[in-house]
């Protein structure tokens, strides 16, 4: 369905706006003010953005695959409640991810609260999502959900609340890097990662070759934790986030 179709669909739809296939942008700059409709994809992504800029505001949004991919183009989230129901699956590579950023895509989160059933976020080769605010929690409680996201681009992290839990020997890690090109900066944020099984609980992770730097944030594990916190000294804070970044 092309945007043009889209509009037409939202402006005439009362409450519930069923979608059998995703909402694609092509081109231009468009603003979409859901003003609080619902709008649900049973079978696919919601949105997919392969040029120009979205941006999706005031909306509950629900979808069996992404809630909004950007392909190539840009995506602005500013808030609104935004669901991935998807059925897991187990390889991280192909989860089904609430927000997916690729092929040269790039996505800024401003606000909103965001609940999948798989994956949470993904960023692939020359790609690129800002988070700036939020609540993200990851519902599932599988071995793969230790891949909150899946991170082979860029991935920065200036606020949000994160949550996250595994059944998993490997613990609950929250970002996984999956290639050379991961290159995950935090500078706050609010990170929860629980974990039912295992001896070691990380909140990230990095491997082949992938970059972590960490200079701001609130973190609170049920296990280990990752060496890049300290303990935390705030009285208001430390008692729900124990640890701190360095």
């Amino acid at each position: 369905m092309r945007i043009s179709q889209a509009f037409r669909l939202l402006l005439t739809a009362h409450f519930l706006i069923v979608l059998n296939k995703a909402i694609v942008v092509e081109e231009g700059d468009v603003t979409l003010d859901l003003n609080g409709k619902n709008v649900t994809a049973p079978t696919s992504s919601a949105f997919e953005v392969k040029g120009g800029k979205l941006t999706i505001k005031n909306g509950n949004v629900t979808a069996y695959e992404a809630v909004v991919r950007a392909i190539g183009g840009e995506v602005v989230i500013e808030n609104g409640n935004y669901v991935q129901t998807g059925t897991a699956v187990d390889t991280p590579s192909t989860y089904r991810y609430c927000v997916d950023v690729r092929e040269g895509g790039k996505a800024t989160i401003n606000g909103g609260e965001f609940t999948s059933g798989n994956g949470m976020l993904n960023v692939n080769p020359n790609s690129e999502l800002i988070v700036n605010g939020g609540k993200f929690t990851n519902k599932v409680e599988k071995s793969m959900t230790r891949h909150f996201a899946y991170v082979s681009g860029k991935l920065t992290i200036n606020d949000g609340e994160f949550y996250g839990k595994a059944n998993s020997s490997a613990g609950g890690c929250f970002f996984c890097g999956a290639a050379s090109g991961c290159d995950i900066q935090v500078t706050g944020g609010k990170f929860t990662s629980l974990w039912t099984s295992g001896s070691v609980n990380r909140i990230f992770e990095v491997y082949y070759g992938g970059t972590i730097n960490v200079t701001g944030g609130l973190f609170n594990t049920n296990g280990g934790i990752a060496n890049f916190v300290v303990a935390n000294d705030d009285e208001a804070t430390k008692a729900a986030y124990p640890y701190k970044a360095k």
